[in-house]
């Protein structure tokens, strides 16, 4: 597509280059309206002041320039000629004074010698603002158009805006350097001193282009032969020329206006045609008309040609936008298939989630259920051994009552037997009561845990007491090993907090503890050490076991994550106590560990806890919950 709207605008552009052309031509060759003009010459009425200021400037130098045709120059025999000098004869015999003509060698050597008063007149100049410090110059013998000079071949200029940021020559007798610096600031002009310099440069590449006179540009491109430079556009400044008058010699500038006002046209047009390469004829030329008809044919041609392009590129446009919409309607229809697609497996994707936050939420009930079914293990076990010497104290007791009312019954009962039944009735009962209480304590603290994990109360409790209550419900699983745990925690310290999640973070630390840490280990000690910094509590949980393995450590928090699948470990373990920690108990973990030295777990928690609320509940898979309204009785601390 875009290589042919890049032919269509190339036949533009040649046809625009064509009519320019003809256009140019036409402008070159004024219309006789133009060119008629009044050929009755017009009389001298001088003044009396006038005649006696010529009469005492009979002889008027002029500086002349000797290689300007066809302006002025001088011939082979030494004779001036050109359009000046014989506008200058002309005058002199209508102010009957004599013009001395001075040679000079450029324009620069003209203006020099009218500064030192060597000469009068400058023949052929125009007028600038610094120029008329010292002279003033008279109307225009010669108008001519100011038009671009360019090397046969170059690119076209595009007129004066194509020649922004080039090197312009512009010729030193003009004024057209002010013009270009005045209107066209990006052009970089170069001042050259005639035209034979200007070709000469362009040549050379020293020049982009030449901006100068028509007239005198195309006669001497015609003197020299020259048919590698070309007029290659035009500007919309002319040339005037008149005659140059010292500012000293005021007088004479209305003598002049008034000589050659007085020059019939005709006269002034033979003049000028007599030297000049551009013919001016006064016949009804119909060459333009040639031209034009010409012009107009190549117009119609170029249309034709243009329309069977734009039909054949319009044909192929429209079979390539059916094409391009059949596939786009395929694109759309594939889209809105993708999307169903996308819905559907979105709407499975949710299903399966919902699901396994299902399953995961059942188990953590489940473990949560586990645990509190070895701790019920746990307390039975320690039950076990208090309530076993309760009953044989008590059976012993039974035996030793029953003897003694056997032997008061038959009249047979001693002192000493007395005595005896007093002192066993006393051990029992030291025995009974011992294990009463212990077997009391035991059933108070898992009453406190169970309770505590089971409502997720919140009290004050003091840390140790917290601690110790939970390794004495994991004793029944470490006393049978060489393990041995150590609690380094100050009475005094105390949280406002909720001990039943602290509980079981404490629980599923020590039972990774002896499940992974001390597998293969024969004698592990397991350290809980808590400090107390301004509003939180440092607890340091640490066992010198195997340790974690690099490559697991950034997913021992992830829910069912185990090393021992299918070997009764869950993979919800540190998952649960990273989600209390950070959850209901608002605290943080950190975890370090490396293989062959033990595990850390540092513990950072607020002596207050802060209140739990959706996200916290919805977090921790319901194993925390949401306050209730009723206020619970406080724990007393003994």
């Amino acid at each position: 597509m875009r290589t042919a709207r890049d032919r269509i605008a190339a036949l533009y552009a040649q046809a625009l280059a064509w009519l320019c052309l003809l256009l140019l031509a036409l402008v070159a060759s004024p219309p006789q309206a133009q060119e008629m003009a009044a050929d009755t010459p017009h009389a001298l009425f001088l003044t009396v002041p006038q005649r006696a200021w010529l009469a005492e400037h009979p002889v008027l130098k002029v500086a002349v320039d000797t290689n300007r045709a066809p302006v002025e120059w001088r011939g082979e025999d030494g004779v001036m000629r050109g359009i000046s000098p014989n506008m200058l004869q002309r005058i002199e015999t209508m102010l009957g004074v004599r013009f001395e003509l001075v040679p000079s060698a450029s324009i620069a050597d003209q203006i020099d010698k009218l500064k030192r008063g060597e000469v009068d007149i400058v023949s052929a100049i125009s007028q600038t603002p610094e120029r008329s410090k010292y002279l003033s110059v008279t109307a225009p013998f010669i108008t001519t158009p100011i038009v671009i000079y360019n090397r046969v071949g170059a690119p076209p200029t595009g007129g004066l805006a194509g020649l922004a940021g080039k090197r312009v020559g512009v010729s030193a007798r003009t004024n057209v350097e002010e013009s270009l610096r005045k209107d066209w600031t990006a052009i970089h002009t170069v001042p050259v001193q005639n035209f034979r310099e200007a070709t000469d440069w362009l040549r050379s590449g020293d020049l982009d282009a030449f901006v100068g006179p028509l007239m005198t540009g195309t006669h001497q491109l015609v003197e020299q032969g020259a048919s590698d430079i070309r007029v290659a556009g035009e500007t919309d400044y002319a040339y005037q020329i008149g005659y140059g008058i010292r500012n000293e010699l005021a007088p004479l500038l209305p003598l002049m206006d008034m000589a050659l006002a007085a020059i019939p046209r005709a006269e002034r047009d033979a003049i000028r045609q007599k030297w000049s390469t551009i013919q001016f004829s006064h016949d009804i030329d119909y060459r333009p008309l040639g031209a034009l008809a010409l012009a107009v044919l190549v117009a119609i041609v170029f249309i034709v040609q243009l329309r069977v392009m734009v039909k054949r590129r319009t044909a192929q446009l429209q079979d390539e936008v059916s094409v391009r919409r059949a596939r786009e309607e395929e694109i759309r229809e594939l889209n809105a298939a993708l999307e169903q697609r996308v819905e559907q497996r979105t709407a499975q994707l949710r299903q399966a989630n919902e699901e396994l936050q299902l399953a995961a939420d059942q188990l953590v009930q489940t473990e949560k259920v586990a645990s509190l079914g070895r701790l019920v293990a746990g307390i039975a076990h320690e039950l076990n051994t208090p309530l076993g010497s309760t009953l044989t104290a008590a059976t012993t007791l039974r035996d030793l009552v029953r003897d003694f009312g056997d032997g008061l019954s038959n009249g047979a009962l001693k002192r000493s037997q007395a005595e005896e039944l007093v002192r066993q009735c006393q051990q029992a009962c030291g025995i009974i009561e011992r294990n009463s209480h212990r077997a009391a304590g035991l059933i108070e603290n898992f009453k406190e845990i169970a309770v505590d994990q089971a409502s997720e109360r919140r009290r004050r409790f003091r840390l140790r007491t917290t601690v110790e209550e939970v390794i004495i419900t994991h004793r029944n699983a470490w006393k049978s090993t060489p393990h041995t745990i150590t609690v380094e925690i100050p009475d005094t310290v105390e949280l406002d907090s909720f001990p039943g999640p602290l509980a079981q973070v404490l629980s599923n630390l020590l039972e990774n503890s002896l499940v992974h840490a001390f597998a293969n280990h024969p004698a592990g000690r397991v350290t809980i050490h808590a400090s107390v910094t301004e509003q939180r509590v440092c607890l340091s949980y640490s066992d010198n076991g195997a340790g974690i393995p690099t490559e697991f450590r950034n997913k021992v928090y992830d829910p069912f994550f185990t090393t021992r699948m299918g070997q009764g470990g869950s993979g919800l373990g540190l998952y649960i106590v990273q989600t209390l920690v950070s959850g209901v108990l608002g605290g943080t973990i950190a975890l370090h560990s490396e293989p062959g030295n033990g595990t850390q777990f540092h513990i950072t928690l607020p002596l207050v806890a802060p209140e739990p609320n959706d996200a916290t509940a919805q977090a921790t898979h319901g194993v925390v919950g949401l306050p209730v309204n009723e206020t619970e009785p406080q724990r007393r601390i003994a």
